[in-house]
């Protein structure tokens, strides 16, 4: 091997570590989302107590936290959009429309911006598994990307694993990739340095681009990942190790410890609250030859306590989340108030509906390619389509929606019909009608109306 080769091996490898890197971090905030946090918590507590984590190893305490704050930041598709192909018969647009819900189009944009919230870069590639399109979400802790030297922010290749092999002759089983580029298609055995080793199958690119959508929050100014880490992950992993002290304080403030002075290492103290220690004289002086006392941890827990929820609310505002949206005591007199609340979020996902929609485009239009590719329909080429997104809407209680549909009634924005659609969102106004008419039909057969006052006696 030349030393030009050694040298070129050298930086694919150490290429290679950064990427694994990478990978790294975006595979600890999916398991982080989905509760896999042990395995984080043990390196922590032995990286921070090393002389202690034998003992604190046993209290180890997680917190679902990146779940939630996740699930309240992702709420872009929460009503999903309204998605039209433009300048086509009803027959098209009605066999588009169940095409997107074959592929579950909607469900997944729902998945899409939980991950995207999560690992701030995912995509989606279609696929087809002989019988329908379907689409695959992409983490970034699953796929490697060689960036265009002239335009790093573009992809000219992409890979990503698909199997591993099977060859029992191996020592270690090597992961089979698909390689995209935009011209080709293969499928290579790589090795753990990130090393194709053997070319399995090639092909042609149909698509002729990379076939893959990608959704972003923060748009990457000179490089095709955006390095900027998860400030919800390490919240979250500093309040489990604030959680396990906690746990460990709370455990040794509920025992008192004995202390003894003065008395030999030999001596047996027995242990109990019925037992007695007789501690030994000295023959000659008559002093004590010793002395033993209990003794209780006083660890300010109340204290410790506020202070993990102040982590709490600190990290969530930086990301645009309410201290009444977290805190369970929270409560809200009117759904204005709460609305305020969540401001920061709903500023968010509305800067996110902006970004997300190419993305929706190229999803939509690279399933209808490989519908034509290897499926039986055939769609427009560059079909034009409209995407509406739904209201990201606050949710309000029972009692409020009352209130609203009561002032509503009382200043004449709405009548009876409307208050009855709008307490059931489902019904159609026939339907409402229809409602309101049995409503009325069994109340007059409980309670007959009862004549006004005063008529009664004038038609007497």
């Amino acid at each position: 091997m030349t030393a030009e080769e050694t040298v070129k091996i050298a930086k694919i490898k150490a290429k290679w570590q950064e990427e694994l890197n990478r990978r790294d971090e975006a595979r600890m905030a999916i398991d982080f989302y989905f509760n896999r946090q042990h395995e984080t918590l043990e390196k922590d507590i032995n990286n921070r107590y090393p002389k202690e984590d034998e003992d604190i190893q046993r209290y180890k305490f997680t917190v679902p936290l990146t779940r939630n704050l996740i699930n309240q930041l992702a709420i872009t598709f929460k009503e999903s959009p309204t998605i039209k192909m433009n300048e086509v018969s009803d027959a098209v647009q009605e066999a588009f429309l169940q095409f997107l819900d074959d592929i579950d189009l909607y469900k997944l944009l729902k998945q899409i911006d939980i991950f995207t919230e999560l690992t701030g870069k995912i995509g989606i590639v279609p696929r087809w598994d002989g019988e329908r399109v379907c689409l695959d979400i992409l983490t970034p802790d699953k796929c490697y990307v060689i960036e265009n030297p002239e335009v790093p922010t573009e992809a000219i290749e992409v890979g990503y694993p698909i199997g591993i092999t099977n060859d029992w002759r191996m020592a270690e089983p090597m992961n089979v990739y698909a390689i995209w580029t935009a011209d080709s298609y293969r499928e290579s055995e790589v090795n753990r340095d990130g090393l194709e080793v053997k070319v399995l199958k090639r092909d042609r690119n149909p698509y002729g681009k990379i076939p893959i959508a990608w959704y972003e929050i923060v748009m990457p100014l000179d490089s095709f990942w955006t390095d900027e880490g998860n400030p919800i992950v390490e919240l979250n992993r500093r309040i489990n190790l604030q959680m396990t002290n906690l746990d460990i304080a709370m455990d040794y403030q509920s025992f008192s410890t004995l202390v003894t002075t003065g008395m030999s290492d030999t001596t047996v103290i027995p242990i109990g609250v019925t037992r007695r220690i007789n501690i030994p004289t000295n023959p000659i002086s008559g002093e004590s030859m010793g002395s033993a006392s209990y003794i209780t941890p006083d660890a300010k827990l109340l204290e410790v306590w506020k202070i993990i929820q102040e982590s709490i609310i600190w990290y969530a505002g930086i990301m645009g989340i309410s201290v009444e949206s977290i805190s369970s005591a929270s409560s809200f007199s009117s759904g204005y108030q709460l609305k305020l609340a969540k401001s920061g979020v709903l500023e968010r996902n509305k800067n996110k509906q902006d970004i997300y929609l190419e993305s929706i485009r190229d999803t939509i239009k690279l399933a209808l390619q490989c519908e034509k590719i290897y499926g039986k329909q055939n769609f427009p080429d560059e079909p034009d389509l409209t995407i509406r997104y739904g209201e990201i809407s606050i949710d309000y209680s029972p009692m409020e929606l009352q209130q609203l549909i009561s002032a509503k009634l009382a200043n004449g924005t709405i009548d009876i019909i409307g208050a009855i659609m709008l307490d059931n969102p489902d019904m159609t106004e026939d339907e409402a009608i229809k409602y309101y008419q049995k409503m009325k039909n069994r109340k007059a057969q409980i309670a007959p109306e009862v004549p006004p006052l005063g008529l009664e006696s004038e038609s007497e």
